[in-house]
């Protein structure tokens, strides 16, 4: 412990508490969580650990009644992968991204102090699509890893294994496949009672030789194989006897092997197998052997469609057979956890959804939870307001006057289609207004619905397109301008259902439209955004004026929005920034200069307020975008953008705003965490009113020329750190209730207040 402790270096991130008086809460049902490698703390009891899909690592207290980020790294398109806990609240884990080749690596998180420390292994010249494959820590000594990765060489895929007894400072390469046949490491291991004995299970090749167990007793200098011609994957040792190790099999399909569980009782010197009747599956591949540590004759095989348990060291098992395919039952294992206070429950994580067993896996139920997948969001605020937002292909919907939920055309996990996924479009003033566009080769479908998306009528049938954006004329409800890819823009009159009329639109250039401003007094009279250009008709298209001025020529317009207290403003998200007109379009102005603006609202109670939003792109080589929230409190004078840290490094493709007196919630539909939603402050900077102020900790001066206090209202306070607008710590483990903050340039900072119970509050604050 004091050694890993030497090299701790903090990492400085802004946790983000999902209870208490967290800015972001979960807004999703649990029924379509996904979670991976759930681990419980073998000395806390009722703590669990637990990933993302992407790039977050939770903590429970409450056996995960409710979670809480204790830590997300900076990338939206960062992944984690095989949390394993290391000792006393060490937890390590990988990291894969596909567009920041140095963000790679093997991480350990201290949980109590926030501290992380990274080995960094020496990435191949020229390297590219690095992939985190396995990796192995000797647990009395984390000095000592092997870290296993894939990545492209030029138009080859390659992998290699490397070997670190000092922290990651130096690394020895232990295996290149181009010098072993060109065989592919599947797995490595580190004997918990030897560091210098290492283990790689082998998987194929594309010569002649492939599979193999590779033992080494001198830290990877030289390799001994054993059982040569079988692929392995799993590796796992005896918790109190590292000579007694299990190895099993990988996929059958490779050299026609057969499907077998081995053991070694000698270190690995010589192996057996114990036998089990497999069943007949796809690929037959045992994914993890996990032994249970308070009881070691206890141990439980996945394998992709059974589950075999042993709770007499291999004197007798039980096989639960399932059937492939259920999106909601047992499929391919890929890891366990055992709870080490409560006998016989443990914790299956598969590759659909995580199950929770009290009896070893006899039975099981899905253990919910809110962190999965989203596409899309928005809010319809109309005579009530209503919630949606995207969830396994489907649409989600919740009556927010109500609080009632239901989910339609969810897609099982499992089921594969060739074609994308539907796209949805929620008209944000008619109530139950919904328009799916459903893409397939047999012909793309765009349909309506006024009951919420609960029934759908067709509109509108194209092939080999896609849909781009979606319109409702604001006076006529049954009239829809829809722009397609390939096929144009279309106006569609639906108000016989049995006879729509379809007129196409004449453009005034060569790009597509991507948004259409009508005006609500006379829809006739519309703005529309093109590429690069905004135009303008009076005529519902028949004619247009091109209102370009102040836009530059390399740009996209993503949306365009008019302030519901100035018939003459406009507001523009594009490409390169914001930008805004007060006459009507004949001269605009950039207010905000950025990339990816892709959404823009103006609050409908005050006209200085509007929130922007940037929306995650990840594409499969360059530059990624993170998702980020943007906002005005002086009509566009000047924008502050919400620190990256805040919102815990999340990415998002869509978000929607809902706005109140002073302040506006911002809805985002994420990669791995559902659906959240981030609440914005945006009532006007001055000095607080402390008689009146219940937080639980108030900062003052504000705005702030030298010094800033923090008074405890009902907090008490642990540390503070200080972000400048754009999320970098300028500031940190600062424990003074008075900061001088002369030294800081002026502009808008937010300062983070840790309390006792590890929870974190964001205030604002501008420095003068």
């Amino acid at each position: 412990m004091k050694k890993i402790k030497k090299l701790l270096v903090m990492l400085s991130v802004l946790l983000c508490s999902i209870i208490g008086n967290s800015q972001i809460t979960m807004e999703s049902i649990g029924d379509y969580g996904r979670m991976y490698d759930i681990t419980f703390d073998p000395t806390v009891e009722n703590r669990l650990y637990a990933l993302t899909q992407m790039n977050h690592i939770l903590q429970s207290d409450d056996k995960g009644i409710t979670w809480e980020i204790i830590y997300s790294l900076p990338g939206n398109s960062n992944k984690f992968k095989k949390l394993n806990y290391v000792f006393s609240g060490i937890i390590s884990f990988m990291v894969q991204s596909p567009t920041t080749i140095e963000d790679n690596g093997l991480f350990f998180l201290d949980t109590a102090s926030g501290d992380i420390i990274k080995y960094e292994a020496p990435i191949p010249l020229g390297a590219t699509n690095i992939s985190m494959i396995s990796y192995s820590v000797y647990k009395q000594n984390p000095f000592i890893a092997m870290l296993h990765f894939g990545y492209r060489s030029g138009r080859f895929d390659s992998e290699v294994v490397y070997y670190t007894n000092d922290g990651g400072q130096n690394w020895s390469e232990v295996y290149l496949p181009e010098n072993y046949d060109n065989v592919a490491p599947n797995n490595v291991a580190i004997s918990p009672d030897d560091p210098q004995k290492l283990f790689i299970a082998r998987g194929n090749s594309p010569t002649a030789t492939f599979g193999g167990l590779l033992v080494s007793n001198d830290a990877g200098q030289s390799w001994e194989e054993k059982i040569p011609g079988t692929t392995f994957k799993p590796i796992t040792f005896h918790p109190e006897n590292s000579d007694i190790i299990l190895l099993g099999t990988d996929d059958v399909g490779y050299g026609g092997q057969s499907e077998n569980l081995y053991r070694s009782l000698d270190g690995g010197n010589t192996w057996n197998v114990i036998p089990i009747p497999w069943e007949s599956g796809i690929q037959d591949v045992i994914n993890a052997i996990v032994f249970d540590a308070q009881n070691p004759d206890t141990v439980m095989i996945l394998e992709e469609n059974e589950i075999v348990v042993t709770q007499d060291d291999w004197q007798t098992f039980d096989k639960y057979v399932h059937l492939i395919g259920p999106s909601n039952g047992y499929f391919y294992g890929l890891n366990a956890s055992f709870n080490p206070f409560q006998q016989g429950e443990v914790f299956i994580n598969s590759n659909f959804y995580p199950l929770l067993s009290p009896d070893y896996g006899a039975t099981f139920t899905q253990f919910l939870n809110p962190f999965f997948p989203s596409n899309f969001t928005e809010i319809q605020e109309g005579t009530e307001t209503h919630l949606y937002y995207g969830a396994q292909q489907g649409l989600v919907h919740k009556n927010m006057e109500t609080d009632e939920i239901e989910a339609m055309d969810i897609i099982p996990l499992g089921v594969f289609s060739n074609d994308p996924p539907p796209f949805y479009h929620i008209d944000k003033k008619m109530v139950g207004r919904v328009y799916k566009y459903t893409p397939s080769s047999l012909g793309s479908i765009l349909s309506v619905s006024s009951d919420f998306g609960r029934n759908f009528d067709p509109l509108f049938t194209n092939f080999f397109d896609s849909v781009i954006s979606i319109n409702q004329d604001p006076l006529n409800p049954d009239v829809v301008w829809a722009s397609f890819s390939v096929g144009g823009t279309v106006i569609l009159d639906f108000t016989d259902l049995n006879n729509v009329t379809e007129t196409n639109v004449n453009l005034p250039g060569p790009d597509s439209m991507r948004d259409v401003f009508f005006d609500e007094t006379n829809s006739s009279s519309l703005l529309m955004a093109a590429g690069p250009k905004v135009y303008l008709s009076n005529d519902s298209g028949t004619s247009w004026i091109e209102i370009s001025n102040g836009l530059p020529s390399d740009n996209v317009i993503y949306d365009i929005e008019r302030s519901p207290h100035n018939v003459n403003e406009y507001t523009i998200a594009t490409e390169t920034g914001i930008y805004k007109t007060t006459d009507q379009g004949e001269n605009w102005l950039q207010t905000y200069q950025g990339i990816h603006l892709k959404k823009i609202a103006y609050s409908e109670y005050d006209e200085t307020h509007a929130v922007a939003s940037r929306m995650t792109r990840q594409p499969l080589f360059g530059a990624a975008i993170d998702a980020q929230i943007i906002y005005t409190t002086d009509g566009g004078a000047s924008w502050d953008e919400v620190p990256l840290e805040a919102i815990a490094h999340t990415g998002a493709l869509s978000m929607s705003y809902q706005f109140h007196e002073n302040s506006v919630d911002v809805y985002m539909a994420t990669l791995d965490m559902g659906l959240i939603k981030y609440t914005i402050d945006l009532t006007t900077l001055g000095v607080t009113n402390t008689s009146q102020n219940t937080n639980p900790f108030i900062i003052y001066p504000n705005p702030v020329q030298d010094v800033i206090k923090v008074e405890e209202n009902g907090g008490e306070l642990v540390s503070i750190a200080i972000y400048n607008s754009v999320g970098q710590q300028v500031m940190n483990n600062v424990e003074k209730k008075e900061i001088r903050v002369e030294h800081l340039k002026n502009g808008v900072y937010f300062i983070s207040i840790k309390n006792t119970k590890g929870e974190k509050f964001i205030k604002r604050f501008v420095k003068k």
